[in-house]
Formats: structure tokens, sequence, C-alpha cells
């Protein structure tokens, strides 16, 4: 993400540019003097610091990140990329029924509904049942970017431009109560190892973000 700035000045000036938590110290800025291209250094607060001198001006920020590991509760992690949360790309069936109650002992009353209200059932097709190997990230652009437009809404599932793959195994996962039990601390590897999806959180229509950890060997994965 590049950040640019022209400021005409009566006076000279202190100006700050709050830098993302996300923004790795790879990032660069030049200005307000010609041809100086340094790191960012930002303060506690977060804020990158310019002296703007009297006159016009131009100052730029060049933001950089990488895909960030955070680990989670039970040998699980979750991964970042900029300030998105991202989760495994599941591919999946959904119908839908006329809205049942919370204990599912009917149908809700239509009198505290509309004729638009439905529930929506959505089942998983994919193997979802994963460890991964956190170790092993790719960032990976779609055909989105080749386009001339974005998708709309850009939140669609498959929509969005970026994408993340990460070497994953199926592992011994169990079923509690109609959904997946309590990450398993130690996971039983089932299956070879691959390259999974991972798409932005919030276009997923099945979240599984935190995900069990495991070392595997190399994986490809453009494959």
């Amino acid at each position: 993400m590049d950040l640019k700035y022209s400021i005409s000045a009566d006076e000279s000036f202190t100006f700050y540019v709050r830098i993302p938590s996300w923004a790795d110290r790879s990032s660069t800025r030049s200005g307000p003097s010609k041809g100086s291209t340094t790191n960012i250094s930002p303060s506690d607060a977060g804020l990158e610091k310019f002296h703007i001198p009297k006159g016009r001006s131009k100052i730029s920020i060049s933001l950089h990140t990488e895909p960030r590991v955070v680990d989670r509760a039970n040998n699980t992690a979750a991964i970042y990329y900029g300030p998105l949360l991202y989760s495994l790309a599941l591919d999946f069936n959904e119908t839908t029924r006329d809205p049942v109650k919370y204990d599912g002992s009917g149908l809700v009353d239509a009198s505290s509904t509309t004729s638009h209200t439905r529930d929506h059932v959505v089942e998983p097709t994919d193997i979802w049942n994963i460890a991964i190997d956190p170790s092993q990230i790719k960032v990976a652009r779609s055909d989105h970017l080749l386009s001339t437009s974005m998708p709309s809404p850009v939140w669609s599932y498959g929509a969005p431009p970026l994408e993340l793959r990460v070497a994953a195994t199926e592992i011994e996962w169990p079923i509690s109560w109609d959904t997946p039990a309590n990450p398993p601390r130690d996971p039983q590897v089932r299956g070879k190892p691959f390259s999974a999806r991972f798409v932005p959180f919030a276009s997923a229509k099945i979240h599984m973000a935190h995900l069990p950890k495991v070392d595997l060997k190399k994986v490809d994965l453009d494959a």
C-alpha cells in the first residue's frame, strides 16, 4: 500500500502518519528531501514523524506486510495477512428452510417474522478436519487482479483478490453435537500433506480459522 502526500505550508511544522500494526519494518518512507528513502521507524504510539519545511513538499510511505502467525490455545494457530484474519476455504452446499425455533421444537411463529425470513443450512463438501504447518505459507493472487474491475460484492466467497496457500494435512478430529469438537492437542495425521487455500474470514461461509499445528515435510504450495 502506497500513501502519497502533497503539502503546501506557510510555516514549517511536524507531520505524523499513523502506521498500522500489520506493516512490517521493511516498509519505507521518502521526503520531504529528494532521494531520502529509508525504512520506517514509528514511535511506540505507531506514528511516523516528518519535519515539513515552509513551502511545497511531497512525502510518501510504502507499507509492506507478510503473513503473520498468531498462536492460540491448545496448540492451534491463526493466520493474518495485513489487517485480515484468514480462514480455510471450504466448498459447501447451502439449503434454506422455514425458520425453526432455537430448541428445535417446531417452526417460528409466522407473526414474528417476514416472508423473507429463512434459515440457511451450510454443509461443507471439502475436508475440514486439517492441521497446518504455519512455517509454510505463500501469498497467492487470484485472476480478479487481472480484470478491469473488482467483483461486487468483493466479500463474497471466492471474490477477494488475495488468498493464502498453507501446508496442511488431514487429521483425526471428532464431531461433537453436530459440530467439530475441541481441536486435538496432539493431531494424528490421516492423509498426505497438501496445499490448502485460505481466504479472508469475512468471505468464508464456514469459518475454520484456529487450526492445530503440525510439522510437515516441504509441500508444493503451487500445486
